[in-house]
């Protein structure tokens, strides 16, 4: 009986420090992996866990039996009336059925199946297999499966791995679960804290193994490391009076730098706050994985520091932190320093020699074309601000500073704080301080309509060239960002109620991108364009409104690039998705349309040929609402457009029930459908309520 109790298994692969970004990927390729192999080998089992640290990467399985469980295979082969001959012989066919199972014919069974009838059948009964037996060539088969974005080789049998394994500890049950690789035998043994010298830790069985690491000061729940990191640095924060930047990518690299983490506040020299904010925190977080720390909204000469293993020698840990962050900090003030003393105009020529892109030349030609779209912009939205067009003259220069050559995330911010250097004020510095936001899709917005304009005329060249070369983003490859660039116009135009015609704008900028990336159909690469802001304002709206809404004024969107109008066009629909009415003129617009389509439209109609009354009455409703439908498109009232629109369903109705369009006459039928041309003329400006299912009003 005791033989068939289910036990845990722990696997541990104990390594040199791994990367934190692989420890994830490899965590969840482990499981995959596990319960693969497992279900393939017929091996019951329970709960999979897996969890890691930069140390180690551990996998547990829970209610795994003594054993596999009795099997049986069945294999079909050829018709059952070839097992003998006429002289009562065994076939060929017969006896290499059976050889191929290394088998004899009378060993062979029939059986029936539904498609082929009765067929020659050989039962394999597949014998238990001892778990631990399946459990060690599991470990083996995760070892060499194991895939990592960089692998190392470092001993003879040239085994790759993420960084070279030290031990390997394989329990189930209390048994060892023996195996060999990489020059290593399993056990049941592994290692401690590095900060504690590594100790070796005796594990008794795999009930216990957590326990045991407990004790031994390792947290190998990746979880209850995140709890600790975050329940430390809210209690030293909230000590020290002061709040801190809880950066969950962070936090989440933390937790995979550590084993048992601890937090570490130190106070730093007040003279490293002369450096711009963003900066201090770049190197706080990006180069330390130091969280920084603020009195309110300005930053404080405190950081807190995580380090691995509980908190004695504290002193002597903070002084190793400060020690660190300083000296990144003066090498940051040194670069801060020279740039703030580099002449804009040698900036201006270093940027000349700084490619965006082939075709599309340099920064400095990038620059200029930026200060070309602004202009047209600020036309277009019939707004001038010297501020702005001097903030334009300035921008990319950050890119040739050696603080941004350091730290490319700061790039555009650094100009905000170079600007006064540059003969700026504080209006133009902010400015060029918010060039490139938004920064994500959910970022805050630029603070001012002067740098709204700046970014979105950024932005559209980025995305104008990338589109006259073919550089159109596929899949995962966005070299340019230019879905984040996307996104940022369509919420800076959108969320400012910018009235720009983006279509103007980008024909604009296609055509001042220069010989090398010249396009010969502006339009072909505006739909391209338009397609792709398109998916982002559906994205961004989705909440709001329904598919239907979207489709009803998307290709109005694309003939005028009017963001503004679209929304104010989707929510028309949106307050009248409850009508009846309209839901019925929808239905008849799209059957109107469809009569319409391939058809030489004129909008002439001759009463005279008015054979019926549905002619006249559609004729005289169309004369009636035309004017007003055009005066309240001309001032966006779409909705009361709309509801004027409505009042085409009766006289619709019965044309359809009355009127052959299509008739024999071609005068008349010319005429007739003349007729419907003015009355789909009358939704060209307001929305294609044909695009509009029953399910969206």
């Amino acid at each position: 009986m005791s033989e068939n109790k289910t036990k845990r298994f722990v696997f541990e692969i104990y390594v040199e420090n791994i990367p934190a970004r692989f420890i994830i990927p490899a965590l969840k390729q482990e499981e995959e992996l596990a319960a693969a192999f497992l279900k393939e080998n017929n091996l019951q089992f329970g709960e999979i866990k897996t969890f890691g640290t930069y140390r180690r990467l551990i996998l547990s399985i829970d209610l795994i039996p003594s054993r596999t469980a009795e099997k049986t295979e069945f294999h079909y082969g050829p018709p059952a009336r070839l097992l003998k001959d006429e002289n009562g012989n065994y076939t060929k066919q017969a006896i290499g059925f059976a050889s191929s199972f290394n088998t004899t014919p009378e060993k062979l069974k029939i059986a029936i199946l539904e498609k082929k009838g009765e067929v020659l059948c050989f039962e394999k009964r597949i014998q238990p297999i001892s778990a631990v037996k399946v459990l060690s060539n599991l470990c083996v088969h995760i070892i060499k499966n194991l895939q990592f974005p960089k692998s190392m080789v470092w001993e003879e049998s040239r085994l790759r791995f993420a960084r070279p394994i030290r031990n390997l500890l394989a329990i189930y049950g209390n048994s060892t679960v023996p195996f060999k690789i990489a020059g290593l035998k399993s056990g049941k043994f592994t290692y401690g804290l590095a900060s504690l010298g590594s100790p070796k830790i005796q594990i008794k069985d795999a009930d216990s193994y957590t326990k045991a690491m407990q004790k031994a000061q390792v947290i190998v729940n990746d979880i209850e490391r995140k709890e600790k990191i975050l329940r430390d640095l809210k209690n030293a924060a909230s000590t020290m009076r002061l709040s801190f930047d809880r950066d969950e990518g962070l936090v989440e690299e933390n937790v995979y730098l550590t084993e048992y983490p601890s937090c570490v506040p130190v106070k730093y020299p007040n003279e490293f706050l002369q450096l711009p904010a963003e900066l201090i925190s770049l190197v706080m977080k990006n180069q330390l994985k130091f969280f920084p720390c603020y009195k309110g909204k300005e930053t404080a000469p405190f950081f807190i520091g995580i380090r691995d293993g509980i908190s004695r020698g504290t002193k002597n840990v903070e002084e190793g932190f400060l020690n660190v962050f300083a000296a990144r900090c003066r090498d940051a003030m040194f670069f801060y320093d020279k740039d703030i003393k580099t002449p804009a105009e040698e900036l201006r020529r270093k940027i000349s020699f700084i490619a965006f892109q082939e075709k599309l030349g340099t920064m400095a030609d990038k620059k200029e074309r930026v200060v070309r779209n602004l202009k047209n912009i600020s036309e277009q939205v019939n707004f001038v601000s010297e501020e702005m067009e001097k903030a334009a003259s300035f921008c990319y220069l950050d890119l040739a500073s050696n603080v941004v050559r350091e730290f490319p995330e700061l790039q555009g911010i650094m100009s905000g704080y170079y600007g006064k250097y540059w003969g700026l004020d504080e209006k133009a510095s902010l400015i060029l301080k918010e060039f490139y936001v938004p920064v994500s899709p959910t970022d805050s917005l630029p603070s001012s309509k002067e740098a709204s304009l700046l970014s979105l005329a950024g932005r559209i060249d980025t995305l104008a060239g990338d589109f006259a070369l073919g550089l159109i983003p596929t899949g995962s490859q966005d070299p340019h960002g230019l879905r984040r660039l996307a996104y940022g116009i369509v919420r800076i135009v959108c969320e400012n109620d910018i009235r720009l015609n983006l279509k103007d704008s980008f024909v604009f900028a296609l055509s001042i991108l220069g010989k090398d990336a010249q396009v010969e159909n502006y339009e072909k690469v505006w739909d391209q364009i338009a397609e792709f802001l398109w998916m982002r304002f559906e994205n961004i709206f989705s909440e709001k409104f329904k598919s239907g809404e979207f489709s009803a004024i998307k290709e109005i969107f694309v003939k005028e690039g009017d963001f503004v109008k679209a929304v104010k066009r989707a929510e028309a629909l949106k307050k009248l998705r409850g009508s009846s009415d309209l839901m019925n003129v929808a239905q008849l617009y799209k059957r109107l349309k469809n009569i319409l389509k391939n058809q030489m439209l004129s909008y002439e109609v001759d009463v005279a040929l008015f054979e019926k009354e549905q002619e006249k009455a559609l004729y005289e409703i169309l004369s009636k609402i035309k004017k007003e439908m055009g005066s309240l498109n001309m001032q966006e009232k779409f909705e009361e457009a709309l509801k004027t629109a409505e009042s085409l369903k009766s006289p619709l109705e019965n044309f359809f029930n009355e009127v052959m369009v299509m008739c024999e006459n071609q005068s008349v039928r010319k005429n007739r459908l003349a007729l419907l041309s003015n009355a789909q003329a009358l939704f060209e400006g307001l929305a294609d309520i044909s695009k509009i299912g029953e399910s969206e009003l």
